[in-house]
């Protein structure tokens, strides 16, 4: 890689710089990806969440009795990194793990009340951080936004 900018050319005296990253799609998702991500350890911190904590306890209480291996796939996650998130929900009071009878291997899961009332306050604050990052955008712009995002990973996929 030669000195610069990654992103543009110098004006080469035709007034105009080249910028070799506008128009693709992964960059500019992983611009607002950051951008999202990393506000939103802000706003979950406080609650004593992460970003990995606060999918996992959202997934767990949309789906109660999933199994741990499932969690993994949802989140696209590797199953080591969704052993020590569960761990930390659990020691945190937030889930509990039970294993299925007849097969030790396999654990399910599923949200105490205190990990179901710091659910709907984690959401009620990414709702808000949302909210507050994405005014530029409709409501209408938002869904498309989401129904596009979708077409590319459909959800839990």
């Amino acid at each position: 890689m030669t000195g610069g900018s990654e992103h543009s050319t110098p004006d080469r005296g035709d007034g105009e710089a080249k910028i070799y990253l506008r128009g693709l799609v992964g960059p500019a998702l992983k611009r607002a990806h950051h951008l999202l991500h990393s506000d939103a350890g802000r706003c979950l911190e406080p609650l004593g969440l992460r970003g990995a904590t606060y999918a996992a306890l959202s997934v767990i209480c949309d789906r109660p009795d999933l199994r741990q291996g499932e969690l993994a796939e949802v989140l696209s996650a590797e199953r080591s990194n969704i052993v020590v998130t569960v761990e930390a929900l659990e020691r945190a009071g937030l889930v509990t793990r039970q294993r299925i009878e007849g097969d030790r291997r396999v654990w399910t899961l599923r949200a105490t009340e205190a990990g179901w009332t710091l659910c709907g306050e984690a959401n009620a604050l990414m709702r808000a951080h949302e909210d507050r990052l994405l005014t530029g955008l409709s409501g209408r712009d938002r869904a498309r936004l989401i129904a596009l995002l979708d077409r590319i990973v459909p959800p839990g996929g």
